[in-house]
């Protein structure tokens, strides 16, 4: 087999072969050969990396990684044959730091030779595991300076702590005095590398995008080469583990078996754990499972038996899975799982030297305990040595050259920011950018089109002739737009100058009418006192006034119209009383209507608000229009004006407010004619006889057009010779909340359709003085199956409802009128709520407009105006009951 070899171990570090005890200085030409041999492996390790870094990282920036890993082997051979070998493997100072000599050169022996060879390899591979945790945001010059610290300074003190006599065969390191185990280094290569990447990755800080709001997982650009990058790794780990021994022995096949089952073994632990939490193995996961696999058995693959070494490596696997988990927690961006996959895993290795390592195969005489306790020791000088040590010196050069690119660079990519390294992809991009800026889709993008991304770029120009070809149509377009636009602005120039003409002299001629009529009107009024006596002259002086107010009203709808036309017309919202507006304009037509024995009756629902919002004066002309119509058409019957709210809101609601009349109706043809400017009613009915001449055609057109601008209108609805209803609905706002009642429909009949309501089982109280009344209610709640007690006052009502209270068999509501002998309806309410009766209560009254807010504030739960309306009478009775049974049932 040959002379001898060197055995790196903690315990003996020249394992004789022959039983000849030689140095390293004279290896057997096989040992040579084998450790070249491996050597060569180990520096494919660095293709591996290469791969699996620039697979892992963007497209943008592979070039970039990829000349990093290149580089920093580069330097960290250069570095480490002037200066890191000797410190790391030289005569030991106090078993920190070996005696600096001069660069190893012709006089070495090819043992020498061959040692050196095979330590540069680890050297190197330290090195690059930086590389790739910080991809894709650091400078290349910043890099290159890292890599000469850790090449010059770092790796070789902690390898001068545990592997210093590995070269002169004495026991040189401090801890490998201690019986330090770390076969082929994971601490010494690869936690070392992790610690130092953890440092720089604090430093510099996430990418961009990568966590924070709306973050996603930046994703490989080609995981084919990843994949590749692993094998790579995992088949130059041959020669890492197994070169260790400096030598061939029979040992050599347990180190590449325990290798291999410890790669495998940690990939499949990733995949095992993917499928558990989330169903979605990730390439990266897997990727880091074998490497964390090969990591943790670096420490002991000499050492262990093959089931070991499947527990081992199975392990490294969990804990690179919790590592990077806890990563991402704090927000630690490690592109390629540097940290977990090898300071983590090489942690745990380095532990499991004493937890499964046969001790006769470590042959350091120590118990596992004591074993445990120096490679716990060892790891964690690692640590303090790696991480201290690198933070310091990586936070000194960020503050003399940042470490960091520019933000535009990082999302432009370090390809072409770091190296001038432009590609296929990066041009389209940029052309696309021009076109973008520039807003010029003219010119189309220059590309190969026998590649893939050209195929993509012939798309683009593809779309560009479109785009163009579209741009052309709608540069015509809009240019006949704003064409038609001038004309129509020169248009609307020379109308709204007409207009104001039209304003202008409308108002003139107004201004000369009306001096000219009110001296007529004088002149009119002194001869209607000089000629009282003469009838026919009497005549004449009436229909000189008829005449004369027909004539002011037709310059009252004239310039009505005319303001309604005008752009700059709008309604003065104030407060006002709807009721009291209401009793006003029907108080106005009481005396014709009761002349012609119509009846008048106004109904207002409980729910209207004593103040709205309107403008009064535009709300009492509708008004006024509708009722002088209603009145004026209706020979005999009735006419009835109602109210209603309906809420759309706390304070919002639409006002209906109808007027319905028993008089001559109109015909279908004629509903929307009557809503035209200047068209006049011509009944045909002989039996009217209408005492004031016909209108000036305008009323009813005006009255719409308000309601309109109102947020509202205005609609008819009639039967020929049984009357009409006109609908005026306006949007408002009251000054109080709006009570909501129960739901109804109403056609433009005015004829309520009522549900069926069941109120069997309800006990009701009526507090009544009246008698016609009292049977009035009792008939109405009888037909729906309630049950109604009376009380003929105040307070005999307030004492049987407190009774009924106190036993448990409460009324189910209260129905009390206002105005009665003894005690009056407020005063009693207001004493059933003050002794904590909670049930409803509905207030009747004739006076509902001036009381309204008395009653609510005593206690009432709603108002109803008398003459009782049947239909919303039950209604609200039906909504409030319904509403406690339901409370009841909760």
């Amino acid at each position: 087999m040959g002379d001898l070899f060197v055995y790196r171990s903690s315990g003996n570090f020249l394992i004789l072969l022959n039983k000849v005890c030689l140095t390293v200085f004279e290896a057997s030409s096989l040992d040579m050969i084998w450790v070249l041999l491996c050597a060569a492996l180990v520096m494919l390790m660095q293709a591996g990396f290469c791969c699996l870094e620039t697979g892992l990282c963007r497209t943008k920036n592979n070039i970039n990684v990829a000349l990093k890993n290149l580089m920093d082997y580069c330097v960290t051979g250069m570095v480490f044959w002037a200066v890191g070998f000797w410190l790391m493997f030289g005569e030991s100072t106090n078993g920190l730091i070996g005696e600096f000599r001069l660069p190893i050169g012709e006089n070495a022996t090819p043992g020498q030779l061959t040692f050196f060879l095979f330590q540069l390899t680890f050297a190197g591979t330290s090195a690059t595991i930086i590389s790739g945790a910080v991809a894709e945001r650091v400078r290349f010059n910043a890099y290159i300076i890292t890599t000469l610290v850790i090449g010059a300074l770092v790796y070789p003190v902690i390898g001068h702590w545990c592997w210093g006599g590995s070269f002169t065969g004495n026991a040189s390191g401090w801890l490998q005095e201690m019986g330090f185990v770390d076969f082929a280094g994971s601490t010494v290569v690869h936690s070392v590398g992790g610690w130092v990447s953890l440092a720089a990755l604090i430093i510099i800080g996430p990418r961009k995008g990568r966590f924070g709001a709306g973050a996603k997982p930046i994703q490989a650009s080609n995981v084919p080469m990843a994949v590749l990058g692993v094998m790579l790794l995992w088949f130059g780990w041959f020669g890492f583990n197994g070169g260790s021994t400096l030598g061939v022995t029979d040992g050599i096949p347990r180190i590449l078996v325990n290798t291999s089952l410890a790669a495998a073994a940690g990939s499949c632990a990733m995949l095992l754990i993917a499928l558990i939490t989330s169903n979605q193995p990730t390439v990266d996961r897997l990727i880091n499972g074998v490497v964390a696999g090969l990591v943790a058995i670096t420490a002991s693959c000499h050492a262990v038996s093959p089931m070991s070494a499947v527990l081992i490596g199975a392990v490294g696997g969990i804990v690179c899975s919790l590592i990077t988990k806890m990563l991402i927690r704090f927000r630690i961006d490690d592109v390629i799982g540097a940290v977990p996959a090898h300071a983590g895993a090489g942690v745990w290795g380095t532990l499991a030297v004493a937890l499964l390592g046969d001790p006769k195969l470590l042959d350091t005489g120590l118990p596992w305990t004591e074993q445990l306790m120096v490679q716990f020791i060892g790891a964690t000088s690692a640590f303090i040595w790696a991480f201290g040590v690198g933070f310091v010196v990586l936070l000194t050069i960020n503050e003399i050259t940042p470490l960091r690119v520019k933000s535009e660079d990082e999302i432009k990519g370090l390809n072409v920011a770091e190296h001038g390294a432009s590609s296929e992809l990066f041009d389209l991009m940029s052309q696309m950018n021009v076109h973008r800026n520039t807003g010029d889709y003219t010119q189309t993008v220059d590309i190969d089109p026998n590649s893939e991304i050209g195929r993509i770029g012939m798309q683009y120009n593809s779309v560009l002739q479109r785009i163009s070809q579209d741009q052309r149509v709608m540069q015509t377009a809009s240019r006949e737009i704003a064409k038609m636009n001038q004309e129509l602005m020169q248009t609307r120039t020379r109308e709204l100058k007409e207009s104001t003409l039209k304003s202008h002299f409308l108002t003139q001629l107004e201004q000369e009418i009306r001096k000219p009529m009110q001296v007529i009107a004088e002149h009119n009024d002194q001869m209607r006192q000089k000629h009282a006596s003469d009838s026919t002259c009497m005549q004449y002086i009436d229909q000189i006034e008829d005449d004369s107010r027909h004539l002011l009203d037709l310059v009252d709808d004239i310039m009505n119209l005319t303001d309604l036309n005008s752009e700059n017309f709008k309604l003065h919202e104030t407060k006002l009383a709807i009721r009291d507006l209401l009793d006003e304009v029907c108080q106005k037509y009481r005396p014709q209507a009761k002349t012609k024995h119509i009846e008048m009756q106004t109904q207002i629902g409980p729910n209207v608000p004593l103040m709205i919002y309107a403008d009064v004066d535009r709300l009492r002309q509708i008004l006024d229009h509708l009722i002088h119509n209603a009145v004026r058409y209706t020979r005999t019957g009735y006419v009835h004006i109602m109210a209603k709210a309906i809420p759309q809101g706390e304070f919002n609601l639409i006002l209906r407010i109808t007027v319905e009349d028993s008089g001559i109706g109109i015909k279908n043809d004629m509903l929307e004619r009557i809503f035209d400017p200047f068209f006049k009613f011509h009944p045909e009915d002989d039996q009217i006889n209408l005492s004031d001449p016909a209108g000036t055609g305008m009323g009813l057109t005006i009255c719409r057009r308000l309601a309109i601008a109102s947020h509202g209108n205005l609609t008819v609805g009639s039967e020929h010779g049984k009357g009409s209803t006109f609908c005026l609905t306006f949007q408002t706002k009251a000054d109080h909340p709006v009570v909501p009642l129960p739901q109804w429909s109403k056609d433009d009949s005015g004829e309520y359709e009522l549900a069926n309501i069941d109120l069997s089982g309800k006990r009701i109280l009526y507090v009544e003085d009246q008698y016609d009344m009292q049977q009035l209610i009792q008939n109405y709640m009888r037909g729906v199956g309630a049950k109604v007690d009376l009380a003929d006052n105040g307070k005999v009502g307030m004492e049987i409802a407190m009774a009924a209270w106190k036993t448990g068999r409460p009324y189910d509501m209260v129905l009390i009128d206002h105005l009665m002998p003894v005690m009056n309806g407020i005063t009693a309410v207001t004493k059933l709520r003050e002794q904590g009766f909670t049930q409803p209560i509905v207030m009747l009254s004739a006076h509902a407009s001036n009381y309204r807010e008395k009653c609510m504030t005593a206690g009432c739960n709603a108002l109803l105006t008398k003459p009782v309306d049947r239909d919303m009478l039950l209604r609200m009775t039906h909504k409030f009951l319904s509403r406690q049974s339901v409370t009841a049932g909760v």
